[in-house]
């Protein structure tokens, strides 16, 4: 749910960069985080990204003699990464990241240091500035009191609570350039694009689709391993569909039947949870023609592919 219209701080602990060991897999991580970053904040008109500070901690174990040989390695990692021209810069201490001491909290001067770089760095950008009805601010206090209670709301629904005076009185036009603009600023996401999941205004991601996600998306294990997320509905399905199982743990390939029976405990929201799979890149359908369908429905009828499910 990251957009352009924000900074984002990505942490990383500098003792990775004193173990030879670990330094692979902190290349690996930061990778990662700026990658997602590049491809769900770049801004099609101008075609950046939205700026990231780096932070290293455990400055209380990590002496600065080390902070110079830590940027440096960061920019020879990342110099070509796309999400690099918009670094935040330690500028008064020509680093690329801020080195912080979480022990001390805000009263670390790095903290400061980086609290001030990023407010300055918002105070540039042009959403800012942006002008919007004030009477707005009323429909979003109106929805985080309704998200304490549920994670959705119909698109009705939500136009109940926001339309009519002395709230929004154009039902039709401004209702949909308020929704977008919540969509925006992370307030709500609506995806008007999608003909079924405009229906939607969610309040709570979390609780709407990442949590029900992960009833798909996570460590199966096998005996022995240390790490195992299996709940009940795991073992069910385990032991009913035995031949969908191995393919989903052993190929990353999931079953209509398997993944209808995963989500069981939230079939009343299935098609939107399996739809925003689709379309954030969890799982993939694997006929070609299923993409360009006019069958809104037809990629509940093939077998998804699940790239994190995939053995390395």
């Amino acid at each position: 749910f990251m957009t352009d219209q924000a900074v984002y701080v990505l942490v990383f602990n500098m003792e990775w960069f004193l173990n030879a060991n670990d330094i692979a897999d902190c290349e690996k991580y930061l990778r990662f985080w700026l990658n997602s970053e590049v491809i769900h904040t770049t801004n099609k008109e101008t075609q950046e990204c939205a700026p990231i500070a780096l932070v290293g901690t455990h400055a209380d174990k990590v002496s600065k003699e080390h902070y110079r040989g830590i940027s440096d390695r960061l920019e020879q990692m990342f110099r070509f990464n796309p999400a690099w021209a918009n670094i935040i810069t330690y500028r008064s201490e020509d680093l690329c990241f801020f080195p912080v001491n979480n022990m001390e909290g805000t009263k670390d001067k790095h903290v400061k240091q980086l609290l001030q770089s990023v407010e300055q760095r918002i105070q540039e950008e042009w959403y800012i500035n942006e002008k919007f009805a004030i009477i707005w601010m009323k429909c979003f206090d109106l929805l985080r009191e309704k998200a304490k209670t549920k994670a959705f709301l119909t698109f009705e629904e939500c136009q109940d609570i926001c339309c009519g005076k002395p709230l929004i009185e154009d039902e039709e036009t401004e209702f949909t350039e308020f929704l977008k603009f919540a969509h925006a600023k992370g307030a709500v996401l609506w995806h008007s694009d999608d003909t079924r999941l405009r229906k939607l205004v969610i309040l709570d991601p979390i609780k709407f689709f990442v949590h029900p996600a992960t009833y798909i998306i996570c460590h199966y294990g096998n005996k022995g391993d240390e790490v195992d997320h299996r709940r009940d509905v795991h073992e069910k399905c385990s032991k009913r569909f035995v031949k969908d199982w191995e393919l989903m743990t052993s190929r990353g390939i999931v079953t209509p039947t398997l993944m209808r029976n995963l989500l069981d405990g939230f079939k009343d929201n299935y098609d939107a949870i399996v739809r925003m799979m689709v379309r954030y890149g969890l799982c993939y359908p694997m006929a070609s023609n299923v993409i360009a369908a006019e069958d809104v429905d037809a990629h509940h009828r093939c077998n998804m592919l699940v790239p994190s499910l995939l053995l390395e």
